[in-house]
């Protein structure tokens, strides 16, 4: 890192000592190309971090690089519409400062998540050219993860799969889903009621508490709900007794917690979409209506408990510690983090949506 000669605000603070900051950053209003990319990601970190000494220079200085490097690498990944927007991006101020509160993150913490979870933030905030909900999360997100160890991440991403873990119609996936939530309570356990790194979170408006009310519901019946593979449906014959049409775009799947029974294994939404697509008379689009709502029962959640505990190894994980864990919801903000988290080492995406 060279020296940073630019002129650097000075403040006292009440105790005397002395607060440093930054100076504006510079806006680029050229066409940007890789090495303009790179000569704004670098001048950002020289001219505005703070002053370091020997190692810790050169430490900081070779971190800000590799982060330049991941984003471009990154950035050249990207389609011709989404990388226009992102170099268009780079010359706004919240932009560039979003790229320097990244740099010093990294830098800070060098931790390999962290810089995987950065870039990716990066490169999705630059594609939104609107000043929307999600580019403000994205903001306030950069803010908070360098305060957020491995744990934290591993926590949030199990409240980020139990706040979408519905639809999922395939039961290869189900099963990997299962073994996801069951492998993160694995990491973050053993919990306690007052477990520390919950209450954190919650500090850093991460996940919501609502003084000790409970606000979850028992993990079996969110499965239960939102899971239609769960449900313990209807039988064949009944279904083929009462409904007076064919329909093959209905996706039917055997009930995995009452194989001898059949589902309908889509939402109720696009069950509507594809009657309504085929026309279908009031008669049969109410009963058929009716099977799908037959899919589900208020038993069905001891049903579903039994068939993950029968059919995952660490299966009762997910009951023993889910008292300690329902206390608390996951926040936008720390939707923002998680997803990215598990869109970055897990390689799974997940949607969603703040705009």
């Amino acid at each position: 890192m060279s020296e940073n000669n630019s002129p650097i605000m000075q403040q006292d603070n009440a105790k005397g000592s002395t607060a440093l900051q930054a100076q504006v950053v510079n806006v680029y209003p050229n066409v940007i190309t890789e090495e303009k990319c790179r000569e704004i990601f670098m001048d950002l970190y020289k001219n505005n971090v703070l002053s370091l000494q020997d190692e810790a220079k050169d430490m900081a200085c070779q971190r800000a690089e590799q982060l330049t490097d991941i984003f471009i690498q990154k950035l050249s990944q990207q389609d011709d519409i989404i990388r226009q927007k992102i170099e268009d991006q780079l010359k706004e101020p919240a932009m560039q400062e979003a790229i320097f509160k990244s740099q010093k993150c990294f830098a800070m913490s060098n931790d390999d998540d962290h810089l995987k979870i950065l870039t990716d933030m990066l490169i999705d905030r630059g594609s939104i050219s609107q000043r929307t909900n999600k580019q403000m999360l994205i903001d306030e997100a950069i803010d908070v993860l360098p305060r957020l160890n491995q744990k934290h991440l591993d926590i949030l991403a199990f409240y980020s799969f139990i706040d979408v873990f519905y639809p999922s119609y395939d039961e290869h996936l189900l099963k990997s889903q299962i073994n996801d939530l069951i492998k993160y309570v694995q990491n973050i356990i053993p919990l306690k009621s007052r477990d520390s790194n919950l209450q954190y979170l919650a500090q850093k408006n991460c996940l919501q508490t609502f003084d000790g009310i409970t606000h979850l519901k028992d993990i079996n019946i969110i499965l239960g709900e939102r899971v239609t593979l769960l449900h313990s449906g209807f039988s064949e014959k009944e279904y083929d007794d009462l409904i007076t049409v064919d329909i093959p775009e209905i996706p039917f799947a055997k009930s995995l917690i009452n194989p001898e029974n059949i589902v309908i294994n889509t939402t109720l939404e696009n069950l509507k979409y594809i009657l309504k697509n085929r026309n279908i008379d009031k008669t049969n689009y109410d009963n058929i209506i009716n099977f799908w709502h037959k899919n589900n029962d208020q038993s069905d959640s001891a049903f579903v408990k039994d068939y993950i505990l029968n059919n995952f190894e660490y299966g009762y994980l997910l009951f023993e510690n889910w008292q300690y864990l329902r206390d608390y919801n996951i926040f936008p903000l720390g939707i923002t983090i998680a997803h990215t988290y598990i869109r970055t080492k897990y390689q799974q995406k997940i949607n969603w949506n703040f705009e």
